[in-house]
């Protein structure tokens, strides 16, 4: 499940250089098809897709 703290402790770890921007962005990617493609209720979805950067 993609929560606020994973999104989180992504940022964080590209920030301290143990995660390239590439592979950030995948992770991204990935996690907009995760969220997009699930009908589960995720708490904080709207805040998530907003530091995604993908608005509903």
């Amino acid at each position: 499940m993609i929560t606020q703290e994973v999104v989180v402790q992504k940022i964080l770890a590209h920030l301290n250089g143990e995660m390239r921007e590439i592979e950030l962005v995948h992770w991204a990617a990935a996690a907009f098809v995760s969220l997009s493609e699930s009908d589960a209720d995720v708490p904080g979805e709207g805040t998530v897709l907003d530091v995604l950067g993908i608005y509903p």
